[in-house]
């Protein structure tokens, strides 16, 4: 019944709790086998200490590789062996020596971009999807004298409309309906 149900939770959440070690500075990663600082892992509620058995950087490989195994990183892995000629270990190990950033603003990679020489074909790195598409622009001198010539002439605003922040609006908005409500 739900009464036992929620006697039981508490004891085994009581019991975890005085279980947990509040003052540990450092823990063993169980992936790596290294001994971090506690603040290189993640908080979890479910562990006797309060913290996850794995590292964030241990955590972050290791959710790489699940996601390109999943069905869209299968999709994604084909897209890898088919356009570069990559496996997804290759994908890794690359991620690993640009320590899992972005080459360009050095940005954790959620969801790599693989760079190419679009002349040659030469994998260049990793980016960001962001960097990608930038790059990819910039890469067209064209795009880029375009651009710049759009940014001087819209330096000023030539409209009389502005842009008025989200939590601007919210102020203005609750303190003209306490105004209507007096």
């Amino acid at each position: 019944c739900k009464a036992c149900y929620r006697d039981c939770e508490h004891a085994r959440r009581a019991k975890i709790k005085a279980m947990r070690k509040p003052n540990i500075a450092h823990k063993n990663c169980s992936c790596c086998q290294q001994t971090k600082p506690v603040s290189d892992f993640s908080r979890c509620i479910s562990k006797p200490d309060g913290y996850s058995s794995r590292c964030k950087q241990c955590r972050k490989e290791r959710e790489t590789i699940a996601r390109m195994t999943r069905l869209n990183g299968k999709i994604k892995a084909r897209h890898l062996k088919g356009h570069y000629g990559m496996s997804t270990e290759d994908l890794v190990s690359l991620l690993d020596s640009q320590g899992g950033r972005c080459a360009i603003c050095e940005t954790d990679l959620v969801r790599p971009c693989i760079d190419h020489d679009h002349a040659t074909g030469a994998i260049r790195g990793s980016l960001c999807f962001h960097c990608n598409s930038l790059l990819r622009a910039f890469e067209d001198p064209d795009f880029v004298s375009k651009a710049f010539r759009y940014l001087a002439h819209h330096s000023t605003p030539k409209t009389p409309w502005k842009v008025t922040p989200y939590h601007v609006r919210q102020e203005s908005t609750r303190l003209a309906r306490a105004r209507l409500s007096h």
